[in-house]
């Protein structure tokens, strides 16, 4: 006869490594990389964690603005664009993306005063040279 089964002998469990939360500054940087990729629902994930750790962060909001945009969700970037400024009613990256999305969504007049709003705060800035191109299609 043959012997009795017997359930073969398992090592005892291995204490897991829990890994430490990801901080704010590198979910946005691991956002916006998987964002420049391509993978915005991924992007889109690292941009909602990170408005956990920081709600009052524009960055967030606008970073969640684009993914919307990408996405072709043009009502939800106007929101997160907006979020985004009014938590900082100066934000440059917030009024371009929000002239962006109402330029997306056929809203020339909103898009029109938000490339004007920029250009009043950032007349010089690294964009403001496209803004004013993008300002001068909607006339």
């Amino acid at each position: 006869p043959e012997p009795p089964h017997r359930a073969p002998a398992t090592a005892a469990p291995t204490p897991r490594t829990v890994a430490a939360p990801a901080s704010f500054d590198s979910l946005i940087s691991r956002g916006q990389s998987l964002l420049e990729g391509g993978r915005t629902g991924d992007a889109r994930r690292m941009f909602t964690q990170a408005a956990e750790r920081n709600p009052r962060s524009p960055e967030v909001w606008a970073s969640l603005g684009w993914c919307d945009l990408d996405d072709g969700r043009h009502d939800g970037a106007v929101r997160n664009f907006k979020k985004a400024l009014e938590r900082s009613d100066r934000y440059a990256d917030a009024i371009y993306g929000l002239g962006m999305a109402y330029a997306a969504a056929g809203r020339s007049t909103e898009a029109r005063k938000a490339y004007e709003r920029f250009l009043e705060h950032y007349p010089t800035g690294p964009k403001a040279g496209m803004v004013r191109r993008k300002l001068e299609a909607l006339k």
